[in-house]
């Protein structure tokens, strides 16, 4: 379904109202405005909120963009994020989404005349749109109060004209550019790996308080009830941390000592896990995506190694 006008904020507005797990916004230019707006509308319940902004210094002096964004969506339990080649437009809240051209502005969402003609497409694949969030948030840095005083401090006592002021003139200078840079490597823990192997899915857990335990770790990290709601394990597999991690480590294709020398280097916890409890890590993480991450990967074994392929 094609959203057209004023269509575009009524679809989000009553999409918000309803959410329940998380509300996930990419958009170029955020005006405060129309960005508070949307706050509003979501309940306020344990929900993930992540925003997600170009912010090129230029966008900001002409106001395409402006500083409050930052400041509610701190006030408000938003993770507020930089990338400063985002140029898309894409909205999921709990399973909706919606891909197009309209920003989160006045002028995106509500159809206002004169201003440009937008659309955003309602679509169904929620893997894919999912799992375009995710390696967005990898090559994104998340704004903090330190990093915003900069900017906001760059902003200050600017002003373009559009005659006489070049567009590469208006920009960061070098020591914010490489603060705002991609962050290429992120924390991760032992805990945010999977602890079960993905065919103890379906085992009998009575009796086997190793296995149900491990299980009872994996299903907080999918934030999921394992009695209630197995139907909905592929589409949080895609959103943990885990996964997310596999995503910015395989670029082509890796074999798994490989993979095993990566994941341990990246692994935060002090004292350091042994290597081959990595290895069973590493194991049950690509276990489960051989069952749930076939959009994203192909396993195989060609000689000896395991080797997991980027599609």
């Amino acid at each position: 379904m094609i959203l057209q006008g004023p269509r575009i904020w009524r679809w989000m507005a009553s999409s918000a109202k309803l959410c329940r797990q998380r509300a996930w916004v990419a958009s170029a230019y955020v005006t405060s405005k129309q960005f508070e707006a949307l706050i509003k509308k979501i309940p306020e319940r344990d929900i993930d909120r992540k925003i997600f902004v170009r912010w090129q210094l230029r966008d900001l002096v002409a106001g395409a963009s402006d500083l409050r964004a930052y400041e509610l969506a701190r006030e408000n339990g938003w993770r507020f994020y930089v990338n400063s080649e985002l140029h898309a437009k894409t909205y999921l809240i709990d399973d909706l989404c919606a891909v197009g051209s309209a920003n989160l502005t006045t002028n995106g969402m509500m159809g206002v005349s004169p201003g440009n003609k937008e659309m955003l497409a309602k679509t169904t694949d929620l893997t894919s749109v999912a799992g375009w969030f995710m390696e967005l948030e990898s090559s994104s840095k998340e704004l903090d109060d330190e990093l915003f005083a900069q900017i906001e401090k760059a902003v200050q006592g600017r002003q373009i004209d559009d005659e006489l002021t070049p567009a590469d003139e208006i920009k960061y200078d070098e020591s914010l550019l490489t603060a705002l840079s991609s962050q290429h490597d992120f924390a991760i823990f032992t805990h945010d790996l999977f602890w079960s192997m993905a065919k103890e899915l379906n085992c009998n857990l009575d009796g086997n308080e190793q296995v149900t335990r491990d299980l009872e770790h994996d299903f907080l990290l999918l934030r999921l009830n394992h009695l209630r709601e197995r139907n909905q394990i592929g589409n949080r597999f895609l959103e943990t941390k885990a996964f997310h991690w596999l995503l910015n480590n395989v670029k082509e294709q890796a074999y798994f000592g490989e993979l095993s020398s990566k994941l341990h280097s990246s692994l935060q916890d002090d004292p350091a896990p042994y290597r081959k409890d990595v290895k069973i890590l590493l194991n049950n993480l690509l276990e489960w995506t051989e069952l749930f991450g076939g959009d994203y990967f192909t396993l195989d074994r060609p000689n000896v190694s395991q080797r997991i392929t980027r599609k």
